[in-house]
């Protein structure tokens, strides 16, 4: 038989007490477990930024959208460079948005006196005029290529102006290319760490305040600075291309002297040596040519005696036809060495 049960004994009112009181803690702890774990994650959470703190960041969040407009990757993909008046609009275009920028942002950065902001500009500088610094070695190269290139045509310097164009397009192709790299990958590092520094502050716009007065434009993007890189490595290319085949045809000249005539060339060059010792062995010989390979003309400067010798014989000499009658060719010879 069970023992009767009454709720209304003391012992039970107790027991009811006991586990209220338990449960009631429980809830209670639970309760302030959560409210500081939220108070600890608002107190470890940078507060935003604020002021003309928050107007710095904004401006420069807004401007990045319009990368595309105050770069120009897509100028150069719209406008070929021979089209002077379209790029310098699109130019003017650009600088004009710019200038806008600038207006904006220079007032909030003079009510700013905050070390971090200090930081994130004076990398942007830094960055600005290592592409402009690349910029320029750009524009300097394309110059030397113009000048080694000269009109196309062979002359005395035709090898040593395709050394330098060969040298010139080992420059844009590899070095300017890794150049490039490594500053970009650098600028970005620098300027993430200095952005890290300013909690909610981020895909800010990297120019154009950092570039003015540094560059041919108020900024040039590191796209647009590897596709300089790249019509410029293809326009060397191509002055390379228009000279070669005068650099083969001077070959073919220099061969053809040297394994037919190579008796009369050392011969006369002798003779030229025991009157005037002191004549340096390595010597430019101007031969004009006609339309079958027959010597037009020969010159020879600073040796008149082995010029003269070699006129002696030069009617009678067949050499490769030209491409046009009339074309000469510019050979360097090592009389000494044939």
């Amino acid at each position: 038989m069970h023992e009767n049960f009454d709720p209304a004994t003391p012992e039970h009112r107790l027991r009811k007490f006991v586990v209220a009181s338990l449960i009631l803690g429980v809830v209670v702890l639970g309760v302030a477990i959560f409210v500081g774990l939220r108070r600890r994650t608002s107190a470890d959470r940078p507060a935003a930024p604020s002021g003309a703190l928050a107007s710095w960041c904004e401006i420069r969040r807004s401007w990045a959208r319009e990368d595309g407009t105050l770069s120009a990757d897509i100028l150069l993909k719209s406008v070929r460079p021979d089209q002077r008046s379209e790029r310098e609009g699109l130019l003017a275009q650009r600088n004009a948005v710019a200038a806008r920028f600038r207006n904006q942002l220079l007032p909030v950065l003079g009510e700013l006196n905050d070390q971090r902001v200090l930081l994130v500009e004076q990398a942007l500088v830094k960055e600005g005029k290592a592409r402009a610094n690349t910029a320029v070695r750009l524009a300097n190269l394309l110059t030397e290529a113009d000048a080694a290139a000269g009109d196309g045509a062979a002359d005395a310097h035709l090898r040593d102006r395709l050394e330098q164009l060969r040298a010139a397009l080992a420059t844009a192709a590899e070095a300017l290319k890794q150049r490039i790299v490594t500053e970009r990958q650098a600028a970005d590092a620098e300027v993430a760490r200095a952005l890290a520094a300013i909690p909610g502050c981020h895909g800010v716009y990297r120019g154009p305040v950092t570039d003015e007065n540094t560059g041919d434009s108020p900024y040039v993007s590191w796209d647009e600075l590897e596709m300089r890189r790249e019509q410029l490595a293809s326009s060397i290319a191509a002055k390379i291309r228009r000279l070669e085949p005068a650099e083969q045809f001077t070959n073919q000249v220099y061969h053809a002297l040297v394994r037919r005539y190579r008796p009369v060339l050392s011969n006369c060059f002798q003779k030229q040596r025991r009157v005037a010792p002191q004549t340096p062995r390595e010597l430019d010989l101007h031969i004009r040519l006609q339309a079958n390979g027959a010597i037009r003309t020969l010159g020879l400067q600073g040796a008149e005696i082995l010029r003269d010798c070699l006129l002696e014989t030069a009617a009678q000499w067949r050499l490769p036809p030209p491409s046009r009658a009339g074309e000469t060719v510019v050979v360097p010879m090592d009389f000494a060495g044939i």
